[in-house]
């Protein structure tokens, strides 16, 4: 086992996350604590099934 967040700056995280961005259990508040962005997502306005998934 390692560390998830020393990973390469080659490499990409991704987490799925609830549309009201709260992030407070799990590894969610590590994603949350690491990277920040919540007022940027939630700036977005963007509802679940807003989301084009087709490119």
């Amino acid at each position: 086992m390692g560390d998830l967040f020393t990973c390469s700056v080659t490499d990409a995280l991704a987490h799925c996350i609830s549309e009201d961005c709260r992030m407070g259990k799990g590894i969610a508040v590590l994603f949350k604590r690491k990277f920040g962005g919540v007022e940027e997502l939630l700036a977005q306005g963007l509802a679940v099934d807003s989301i084009n998934w087709n490119g």
